[in-house]
């Protein structure tokens, strides 16, 4: 018997681990079309979860919020959009006539959900795991009103929670997508790239399998403004990032080729 109770408590922890840590790709839900989405089929993409209105001083957001999705979806990253009446009464028609207003106003190509509620009424399952940590494993977020911003990564997990002032294109986020996957190795044949000097936001490259002596590169920060080019070699020169922590692109031209990495130095 007390073995029993033993093993019931075990399973029931373990329940209550597994329901903590769930990933955002285990929901389905409804688009704005009637259809049923399986969130899993956004498995390896990073994504802004964004619960909108059509009447709200913020809905000029879609804007950006379309800019953003049409700039990264390239680079694996998603906006989802979740339209709301919860606050203040600001999206209060149905899902075909919310999505004509997104396509005529806005021109949204990115997907819309359909309409769910977030703090009244039956409060979809979906912005329960946002807002619990009991449920999300991270932390507690309660939407407040339209536009708040939620960042999940890759496999699911829950990231970041921004109320509506947050802007779409905001550093953070964007620093946030340029981020590389923890779960890839994307500096590929650089096998170690690093500050040696932070005083000076320097760094130098070691590892570049080539039979070059020496190599052309171009650093370029996330805005596209160059921080400088020039020669280096394997393992000896360093570069100036004339910053101490950051997200760059460098580009180094070997044996008649190039190859563009993307850096998150820190």
């Amino acid at each position: 018997m007390k073995t029993f109770f033993t093993f019931l408590l075990v399973f029931q922890i373990s329940l209550g681990f597994s329901q903590q840590t769930a990933s955002l790709q285990g929901f389905k839900v409804e688009n704005i079309f009637g259809d049923t989405i399986n969130l899993s089929a956004f498995a390896g993409k990073k994504l802004l979860i964004v619960n909108t209105a059509s009447f709200c001083g913020y809905t000029h957001q879609f804007t950006k919020l379309q800019k953003l999705d049409s700039t990264y979806q390239s680079q694996n990253f998603r906006v989802i959009g979740f339209p709301c009446n919860d606050f203040g009464g600001q999206d209060p028609f149905a899902d075909s006539t919310i999505n004509s207003f997104c396509q005529n106003q806005f021109g949204i190509t990115f997907p819309m959900m359909s309409k769910v509620f977030v703090k009244n009424g039956d409060t979809a399952k979906i912005y329960k795991w946002l807002q619990k940590k009991s449920l999300n494993g991270v932390k507690n977020a309660a939407v407040d009103w339209n536009f708040n911003k939620f960042l999940i990564d890759e496999q699911g997990r829950w990231v970041k929670h921004f109320r509506a002032q947050t802007e779409p294109n905001d550093t953070a986020i964007i620093n946030w997508i340029l981020r590389p996957n923890t779960a890839t190795r994307e500096i590929q044949t650089l096998e170690k790239l690093k500050f040696t000097n932070e005083k000076n936001g320097q760094f130098r490259v070691l590892g570049l399998n080539s039979t070059s002596e020496r190599f052309e590169y171009e650093l370029i920060d996330i805005s596209g403004r160059g921080l400088g080019s020039g020669q280096i070699s394997n393992g000896n020169d360093f570069i100036s990032c004339g910053s101490r922590s950051g997200i760059f692109q460098l580009r180094i031209f070997t044996e008649g080729k190039s190859k563009c990495y993307r850096l998150w130095l820190n």
